[in-house]
């Protein structure tokens, strides 16, 4: 049960209406949220919540989720997005805790997924 409602907080963050809806975003992102893209660059709550910041959006394909609980009301979640138009993928964690019975997110990575060399 907890896999899948932290998977759709996932997908929800995804979306564009979510992502571009600050009252949503500052409800479902924890005041000490932080962030390494794939770019590298650093994002923080405030970062998400400036009302003349455009936050990217995002054109994926999510799979691969994997859920592990890492302390009280504390969960990591992994997992594989694919961009739509260049297939270039991406692996995600994000880590979600538990406030006064609502989900929020605390930190989330993305980094370029690199196939090993089977040779």
């Amino acid at each position: 049960m907890i896999k899948q409602e932290l998977v759709t907080l996932e997908l929800k963050l995804q979306q564009e209406e979510v992502r571009s809806d600050k009252k949503q975003l500052a409800q479902l992102v924890h005041d000490n949220y932080l962030e390494f893209g794939r770019s590298g660059k650093v994002w923080k709550k405030a970062d998400l919540l400036v009302s003349d910041q455009k936050i990217p959006q995002l054109h994926i394909q999510s799979s691969e989720f994997s859920v592990q609980k890492v302390g009280e009301r504390s969960y990591l979640v992994s997992y594989l997005t694919t961009e739509k138009e260049t297939g270039k993928q991406t692996n995600r964690r994000s880590l979600w805790g538990k406030e006064e019975n609502a989900w929020q997110l605390l930190f989330h990575e993305g980094n370029d997924f690199i196939e090993e060399d089977k040779s």
